[in-house]
């Protein structure tokens, strides 16, 4: 298909980026033609849906404005010529444009009043006639194109205008009048003319060849395209499983032996350093994950923790630990391997044994400012309560007549009742009082000890 050149109604192009357009010996107007509706645009290479899966990684792609017109490039009277304008995406990759729409937009133009001395009856270009006509979408070799665009709603008064007769388009490049099947194609991949003809002929691509009969463009193959793609995000953060994931948007895959997308649109891998739990940890050279187990025997885990191994119980069924245990017991871990496999791999919780624990209360006292105060209490279990003969026991039938002593072994925790003072601040003035404190706990005899049985 050839450069946008039109005798008639307004029409644009479907292309990405401008044709070249021959030089011409016409005469452009002062005033164009107002622009046609904007055509759906074809761009090279195709651009796949975009990803909006992604999110705020990639925000949707935006036109900016369009600009201004460009000049009417024709200076011959007679003649009609194109003008353009562009617009820009406001993401780009590898000079593919994300955004949907055309790029480019076209028009004809003529400068009929500013060139000519005459412009109703001066001549047209080669054999075309002047007559007053409405820009039509025909008439050019370009309209025969199949990204041809144009909207037969748009036609605008031309006034005098030149045109070919029949059924002959105008030729951009030739300036005259031919028949259809004369028109030449234009390639924009490669940027060359495909002349008229049924033949196959060869292009800029190794692999693709074409043909233009009646001013289409017929192809055979196709051009290396090479794998088209943003630039990948931001790493995430670290997460729970110590990964983390960047994604990117694959614009265009590679074809036709054009270089392939290494990866695909989302990269997942090990983290080690955005957080404690997933950091490294190194023993005997070689390195895990930190609290990752490094190796096992009967009843214990050895974890890597710190780049040294630390030995846990791998107890099933059973207290392993201090959170194992009710709030008055004490977690006692196996004293050796044998122990442990005799508790099932498990520990074992004792009730604390007696000792001070802390014991806060509150003093209110009359104008003094409240006071927390610690009195102290003992608790914790002894030993429990026994008895034991301390007299010599019967040896003979006899030995009965007499009476047998027993001593009771009782222990409680009970401790010593000390004074301690006490600063309370009472109308801006220091007191001190005595408070009792409970001190020096531990297991002690309690009840009477002593008893006699008589045998008699």
């Amino acid at each position: 298909t050839g450069p946008p050149v039109t005798t008639g109604k307004q029409t644009t192009q479907k292309v990405t980026t401008p044709r070249p357009t021959p030089p011409v010996t016409s005469r452009p107007s002062t005033q164009p033609p107002p622009p046609t509706k904007t055509p759906e645009s074809a761009p090279t290479p195709t651009v796949t849906p975009y990803c909006a899966a992604f999110g705020e990684d990639y925000p949707q792609p935006q036109w900016l404005e369009w600009g201004v017109w460009s000049e009417c490039e024709v200076s011959t009277c007679g003649a009609v010529g194109t003008q353009q304008r562009e617009r820009s995406c406001d993401q780009v990759v590898s000079g593919v444009d994300l955004c949907d729409g055309v790029k480019v937009e076209k028009r004809p133009c003529s400068r009929d009043e500013e060139i000519c001395q005459d412009p109703i009856d001066d001549p047209c270009l080669g054999d075309m006639t002047r007559a007053n006509a409405t820009y039509g979408c025909a008439g050019t070799c370009a309209a025969l194109a199949d990204d041809f665009s144009c909207d037969p709603e748009d036609e605008e008064e031309a006034g005098s205008s030149c045109h070919c007769d029949g059924d002959a388009v105008f030729d951009e490049r030739s300036q005259t009048c031919v028949h259809p099947n004369q028109c030449s194609c234009y390639l924009q991949q490669c940027g060359q003319w495909i002349e008229a003809g049924s033949s196959a002929k060869q292009t800029c691509c190794p692999d693709m060849t074409c043909s233009c009969v009646g001013g289409q463009l017929s192809c055979s193959g196709s051009c290396p395209q090479d794998c088209i793609a943003t630039e990948w995000s931001e790493w995430t953060p670290c997460d729970a499983d110590c990964l983390r994931s960047r994604r990117r948007c694959i614009v265009s895959h590679g074809s036709a032996g054009g270089a392939a997308c290494h990866g695909g649109e989302e990269e997942t891998e090990e983290c080690d350093h955005d957080t404690g739990r997933c950091q490294r940890c190194q023993v005997n050279g070689t390195e895990y994950a930190e609290n990752d187990v490094v190796y096992s025997d009967t009843c214990y885990d050895y974890i890597c923790v710190d780049d040294s191994l630390r030995k846990e119980l791998s107890c099933a069924d059973g207290p392993s630990s201090q959170a194992d245990c009710a709030a008055d017991e004490i977690y006692i871990p196996p004293a050796n391997e044998t122990e442990a496999v005799s508790q099932g791999c498990c520990g074992r919780c004792e009730r604390r044994p007696c000792s001070y624990q802390e014991n806060t209360v509150e003093l209110v006292v009359d104008t003094c400012v409240p006071k927390t105060v610690d009195i102290g209490r003992c608790a914790g279990s002894c030993k429990q309560s026994s008895m034991s003969i301390t007299s010599q026991l019967p040896t003979t039938l006899e030995a009965f007549s007499r009476s047998v002593d027993l001593h009771a072994s009782c222990e409680c925790c009970k401790g010593t009742v000390i004074s301690q003072d006490v600063e309370l601040v009472c109308s801006g003035e220091i007191v001190t009082v005595q408070m009792p404190l409970m001190a020096n706990c531990g297991c002690d005899q309690c009840g009477d000890p002593d008893f006699t049985l008589s045998l008699d």
